[in-house]
């Protein structure tokens, strides 16, 4: 049993690595909020400092950053909170993010999606190291002298904007994302019930393996309970269904939600092909002996 544990145990690491949050770069993080900001307070000039040469040369493109503004309050945010990031990085080539951010204001909630591009780099200066010296000690104490081969400055990224869009998140728009909201067609909810059905069904197999105690490479029947082939993927907000047939997965079954509230819940399930011949093996083990 301890490597069945083992492999389950290794399998649900791989299932969390992969379900752990990006974090964005720092750099690409610090010029979202700064434009953000700009954009909120309408200063013009950092707006087009921070905008890159082809969405600067649109001619839309004020008016889709006043746009954007015209969803903000005039209050400043109570809080400001990165919901999902991706990073994409090409050989040869500058550095390329997705942002999203969660602005709450008082009485309005704000999600600001927007791509930037990296444009070149920059140095940034570190403060002098060392301890502060007292006032009174000036005298006595010689100044720290800097570590050899130390560099008095990191070299950052500098990034601009490619885009940007707002969206305020309505009350309707809480009511469509729960899982339990309005609209929900009886195959939404058959759906929901065959992916409840999936991991049970697994589940049974892999007791089924685990009672054959004289069963040939028993552990792996076991294992091979939870394989299923292809994924159906549905969005639960809107009911549409997608399907990729070609891949083989383990334990490929799940409830999700994103981090923004405009997410909806997807809810995915597989094929449990693999459930079904640990079934059929065992009752042929089971006929023979």
């Amino acid at each position: 049993m301890g490597r069945l544990y083992l492999a389950l145990a290794a399998g649900l690491l791989l299932t969390l690595s992969a379900c752990a949050p990006q974090v964005a770069d720092l750099d690409a993080d610090r010029m979202g909020r700064t434009t953000i900001d700009a954009i909120q307070r309408a200063d013009w000039p950092a707006i087009d400092r921070s905008l890159a040469p082809a969405f600067f040369a649109d001619p839309a493109h004020a008016t889709r950053i006043e746009d954007a503004r015209a969803v903000f309050p005039a209050d400043p945010p109570w809080s400001i909170k990165l919901i999902s990031s991706d990073k994409t990085v090409v050989k040869g080539q500058w550095d390329r993010s997705n942002l999203s951010y969660l602005y709450t204001f008082p009485a309005k909630r704000v999600v600001i999606d927007l791509q930037v591009e990296q444009a070149g780099w920059r140095r940034i200066y570190d403060p002098v190291r060392g301890r502060p010296i007292p006032v009174d000690r000036v005298e006595q104490i010689e100044p720290p002298k800097p570590e050899p081969d130390a560099r008095p400055y990191k070299v950052g990224k500098v990034f601009r904007l490619v885009s940007i869009t707002a969206i305020e998140v309505t009350a309707e728009d809480d009511a469509q994302s729960r899982f339990f909201g309005p609209r929900k067609t009886a195959g939404q909810w058959a759906f929901g019930v065959a992916t409840l059905a999936t991991p049970i069904f697994m589940i049974a197999a892999m007791l089924q393996a685990l009672r054959a105690r004289h069963l040939p490479w028993r552990l792996v029947w076991m294992l091979g309970a939870f394989v299923g082939v292809g994924t159906a993927w549905m969005d639960w907000r809107l009911g549409s269904l997608r399907v990729v047939a070609e891949q083989l997965t383990l334990f490929g079954f799940g409830f999700e939600r994103g981090a923004s509230p405009l997410s909806p819940w997807m809810v995915h399930t597989t094929a449990p092909i693999g459930a079904v011949v640990v079934f059929i093996r065992v009752l042929v083990f089971k006929t023979r002996t």
